[in-house]
Protein backbone atom coordinates (compact mmCIF):
# COMPACT_ATOMS: atom_id res chain seq x y z
CA UNK A 1 0.00 0.00 0.00
CA UNK A 2 1.61 3.31 -1.02
CA UNK A 3 2.50 6.11 1.80
CA UNK A 4 -0.33 8.12 0.07
CA UNK A 5 -2.98 5.49 0.46
CA UNK A 6 -2.08 4.49 4.14
CA UNK A 7 -2.33 8.39 4.90
CA UNK A 8 -6.01 8.62 3.72
CA UNK A 9 -6.89 5.10 5.09
CA UNK A 10 -5.37 6.52 8.52
CA UNK A 11 -7.00 10.00 7.84
CA UNK A 12 -10.81 8.18 7.11
CA UNK A 13 -10.29 6.33 10.42
CA UNK A 14 -9.74 9.06 12.45
CA UNK A 15 -12.81 11.38 10.74
CA UNK A 16 -14.70 8.29 12.05
CA UNK A 17 -13.54 8.04 15.16
CA UNK A 18 -14.23 11.46 15.65
CA UNK A 19 -17.81 11.17 14.23
CA UNK A 20 -18.66 8.01 16.50
CA UNK A 21 -17.14 10.21 19.40
CA UNK A 22 -19.19 13.01 18.65
CA UNK A 23 -21.38 14.27 20.94
CA UNK A 24 -20.56 12.29 23.92
CA UNK A 25 -19.68 14.84 26.60
CA UNK A 26 -19.25 11.88 29.15
CA UNK A 27 -19.10 8.36 28.22
CA UNK A 28 -22.81 6.39 28.09
CA UNK A 29 -24.77 9.65 26.66
CA UNK A 30 -27.34 8.66 24.46
CA UNK A 31 -28.50 12.26 23.76
CA UNK A 32 -27.82 16.18 24.74
CA UNK A 33 -31.30 17.57 25.49
CA UNK A 34 -31.17 21.54 26.34
CA UNK A 35 -28.33 20.59 28.35
CA UNK A 36 -30.19 17.63 30.03
CA UNK A 37 -28.26 14.45 29.96
CA UNK A 38 -29.97 11.11 28.88
CA UNK A 39 -27.85 8.39 29.44
CA UNK A 40 -27.57 5.23 27.62
CA UNK A 41 -28.58 3.36 30.49
CA UNK A 42 -31.94 4.99 30.07
CA UNK A 43 -32.28 3.64 26.58
CA UNK A 44 -31.94 0.31 27.80
CA UNK A 45 -33.95 0.54 30.74
CA UNK A 46 -36.79 1.78 28.96
CA UNK A 47 -36.39 -1.10 26.31
CA UNK A 48 -36.09 -3.87 29.51
CA UNK A 49 -38.85 -2.69 31.27
CA UNK A 50 -41.50 -2.27 27.91
CA UNK A 51 -39.87 -4.50 25.54
CA UNK A 52 -42.66 -7.24 26.52
CA UNK A 53 -45.63 -4.61 25.16
CA UNK A 54 -43.81 -3.19 22.56
CA UNK A 55 -44.03 -4.31 18.62
CA UNK A 56 -40.47 -2.44 18.46
CA UNK A 57 -37.46 -2.24 20.50
CA UNK A 58 -35.41 -0.02 18.22
CA UNK A 59 -32.73 1.51 20.66
CA UNK A 60 -32.98 4.85 18.07
CA UNK A 61 -36.86 4.86 18.65
CA UNK A 62 -36.86 4.70 22.21
CA UNK A 63 -34.54 7.52 22.78
CA UNK A 64 -36.45 9.71 20.46
CA UNK A 65 -39.65 8.94 22.80
CA UNK A 66 -37.27 9.87 25.63
CA UNK A 67 -36.07 13.08 24.20
CA UNK A 68 -39.51 14.34 23.27
CA UNK A 69 -41.77 12.80 26.41
CA UNK A 70 -40.51 16.19 28.47
CA UNK A 71 -42.59 18.28 25.92
CA UNK A 72 -45.84 16.89 26.00
CA UNK A 73 -45.74 16.03 29.64
CA UNK A 74 -45.01 19.95 30.43
CA UNK A 75 -47.63 20.89 27.30
CA UNK A 76 -50.51 18.83 29.22
CA UNK A 77 -49.62 20.72 32.45
CA UNK A 78 -49.93 23.94 30.78
CA UNK A 79 -53.67 22.79 29.40
CA UNK A 80 -54.52 21.63 32.68
CA UNK A 81 -54.86 17.88 32.00
CA UNK A 82 -50.92 17.55 33.33
CA UNK A 83 -49.87 13.61 34.34
CA UNK A 84 -48.19 12.64 37.40
CA UNK A 85 -45.53 9.97 37.83
CA UNK A 86 -48.00 7.74 39.40
CA UNK A 87 -50.83 8.05 36.02
CA UNK A 88 -47.43 6.97 34.10
CA UNK A 89 -46.97 3.94 35.47
CA UNK A 90 -50.68 3.16 36.04
CA UNK A 91 -50.45 3.75 32.10
CA UNK A 92 -47.88 1.62 31.97
CA UNK A 93 -49.83 -1.22 34.17
CA UNK A 94 -52.47 -1.02 31.88
CA UNK A 95 -50.60 -1.52 28.74
CA UNK A 96 -49.27 -4.64 30.27
CA UNK A 97 -52.49 -5.47 31.48
CA UNK A 98 -53.84 -5.39 28.48
CA UNK A 99 -51.19 -7.27 26.21
CA UNK A 100 -51.40 -10.18 29.10
CA UNK A 101 -48.08 -10.11 30.45
CA UNK A 102 -46.43 -9.37 33.86
CA UNK A 103 -45.56 -5.76 34.26
CA UNK A 104 -41.98 -5.82 36.09
CA UNK A 105 -41.54 -5.39 39.75
CA UNK A 106 -41.05 -1.76 39.23
CA UNK A 107 -40.36 0.77 36.68
CA UNK A 108 -37.27 2.57 35.74
CA UNK A 109 -37.70 6.46 35.48
CA UNK A 110 -36.91 5.78 31.84
CA UNK A 111 -40.10 3.78 31.27
CA UNK A 112 -41.91 5.85 33.98
CA UNK A 113 -41.49 9.31 31.46
CA UNK A 114 -43.02 7.27 28.39
CA UNK A 115 -45.69 6.42 30.16
CA UNK A 116 -46.82 9.84 31.18
CA UNK A 117 -45.95 11.00 27.77
CA UNK A 118 -48.58 8.48 26.30
CA UNK A 119 -51.20 9.27 29.49
CA UNK A 120 -50.21 13.27 28.17
CA UNK A 121 -51.08 12.49 24.67
CA UNK A 122 -54.21 10.67 26.17
CA UNK A 123 -55.23 13.63 27.73
CA UNK A 124 -54.43 16.63 25.08
CA UNK A 125 -56.25 14.97 22.58
CA UNK A 126 -59.64 14.97 24.53
CA UNK A 127 -59.33 18.85 24.96
CA UNK A 128 -61.79 20.54 22.47
CA UNK A 129 -58.93 22.19 21.31
CA UNK A 130 -56.40 18.96 20.80
CA UNK A 131 -55.15 21.21 17.40
CA UNK A 132 -53.83 24.10 19.45
CA UNK A 133 -51.93 21.44 21.98
CA UNK A 134 -50.63 19.63 18.68
CA UNK A 135 -48.88 22.69 17.27
CA UNK A 136 -47.30 23.80 20.67
CA UNK A 137 -45.60 20.41 21.08
CA UNK A 138 -44.76 20.59 17.39
CA UNK A 139 -42.96 24.02 17.38
CA UNK A 140 -41.51 23.36 21.05
CA UNK A 141 -39.85 19.87 19.24
CA UNK A 142 -38.51 21.61 16.71
CA UNK A 143 -36.69 24.09 19.04
CA UNK A 144 -35.07 21.93 21.24
CA UNK A 145 -31.10 21.78 21.09
CA UNK A 146 -30.33 18.55 20.71
CA UNK A 147 -27.25 16.34 20.11
CA UNK A 148 -27.65 12.42 19.70
CA UNK A 149 -24.85 9.94 19.70
CA UNK A 150 -24.14 8.78 16.72
CA UNK A 151 -23.98 5.34 17.59
CA UNK A 152 -28.26 6.03 17.05
CA UNK A 153 -28.44 8.52 14.21
CA UNK A 154 -29.41 11.99 13.64
CA UNK A 155 -32.45 14.08 15.58
CA UNK A 156 -34.57 15.02 12.74
CA UNK A 157 -36.42 17.97 14.75
CA UNK A 158 -39.39 18.56 12.24
CA UNK A 159 -40.34 14.78 12.88
CA UNK A 160 -39.40 14.57 16.50
CA UNK A 161 -37.47 10.97 15.13
CA UNK A 162 -33.94 9.49 15.01
CA UNK A 163 -32.49 8.75 11.57
CA UNK A 164 -29.68 6.10 11.46
CA UNK A 165 -26.40 7.64 9.79
CA UNK A 166 -25.27 6.38 6.50
CA UNK A 167 -21.60 5.18 6.86
CA UNK A 168 -20.99 4.18 2.96
CA UNK A 169 -17.94 2.26 3.51
CA UNK A 170 -19.48 0.03 5.45
CA UNK A 171 -21.23 -2.83 4.23
CA UNK A 172 -24.91 -3.46 5.31
CA UNK A 173 -26.38 -6.86 5.28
Amino acid sequence: MSRTAVRALVGAMLATATLLAGCSPQPGTAAVVDGERIPQSDVADAIDDLGPVLSSTDPAAMLSFLIISPVFVQVASEAGVGVSEQDGASFLDSAFEQSGQTPPATYSDAAVLLGEQAAASTNLSGLDDSSTALSTITERIAALDVEVNPRYGTFDPSSGSITAISLPWIAQG
